[in-house]
């Protein structure tokens, strides 16, 4: 396990899943002067429950703390972000008697859609979210509260080089099974019920052809109107939704028909 940098959090809902996550991460929670509804006065009980230390400054300071963020009057320093090896996170997974579900992110530059896939994954059940280490939005605040929370919850993991990474995976049985706008599979055409990390594309290119080469198969979801495409975070829930339902199926015993094997 590695660490990231230490930052900032700002928002009820980061902040709180901050303090109910993972209280030992908040290293000092700031209020603004004057702010003590319901909402806030739970936060200041976890905080002084936990040993946080707790600082009241005018709204204004936090303007700059948070360089003019909508932090609703609350702001977290928290320590630095803990990175696990994807390899062992698997493989742990695979201990619990469970088929590894990772979601691997290829050059997404947008914080909100890092958060939003996070959400979504962490939603889904997915064990982990792999960033690469370069190129890539990092979990910030902005990321921390487009996840509502969901960025304490899963694990995350650091990528150096996503295609070796990918390829090392692959070596440990996992399929990868990147998203494409065109020229992929339909998703429920796939079988998507043993261990996977699904590759999202970045906002403007996609799935690079690097990645796409290190990629057992790609799936494409069909659209029907004039939109020519599907932002990341949406294209990667609805793929993790599809993953959730033909699991769901296979326990139940009822695998389906018609999708093309992995195996």
């Amino acid at each position: 396990m590695s660490a990231g940098e230490e930052g900032l959090l700002y928002g009820i809902s980061p902040v709180g899943s901050a303090l109910e996550e993972d209280p030992d991460r908040v290293h000092k929670l700031y209020v603004a002067e004057g702010r003590r509804d319901e909402r806030v006065q739970e936060l200041l009980d976890r905080a002084r429950g936990a040993g946080v230390a707790v600082v009241f400054q005018p709204r204004e300071a936090l303007d700059r703390l948070t360089g003019g963020a909508s932090h609703q009057g609350v702001a977290a320093q928290v320590a630095a972000t803990a990175y696990e090896d994807p390899l062992e996170l698997a493989a742990a997974v695979r201990a619990r008697g469970e088929e590894p579900l990772l979601v691997a992110l290829d050059h997404l530059q947008d914080p909100q859609n890092l958060g939003a896939v996070a959400r979504s994954a962490e939603a889904m059940g997915a064990h982990g979210l792999i960033v690469p280490r370069y190129r890539s939005a990092a979990p910030g605040a902005g990321a921390e509260k487009a996840s509502a929370g969901a960025l304490q919850r899963v694990s995350l993991c650091r990528a150096a080089n996503l295609a070796r990474t990918l390829d090392l995976l692959k070596q440990e049985g996992l399929w990868i099974v990147g998203t494409a706008a065109e020229e992929g599979t339909e998703p429920w055409e796939l079988d998507l019920t043993g261990p996977l990390c699904l590759v999202v594309g970045g906002e403007q290119k996609g799935v690079r052809p690097l990645i796409r080469r290190a990629c057992d198969m790609m799936a494409a979801i069909p659209l029907k109107g004039r939109t020519a495409s599907l932002n990341a975070s949406v294209a990667a829930g609805m793929m993790l939704y599809e993953i959730v339902r033909q699991r769901r199926r296979a326990v139940d015993g009822d695998r389906g028909s018609g999708r093309i094997s992995l195996s």
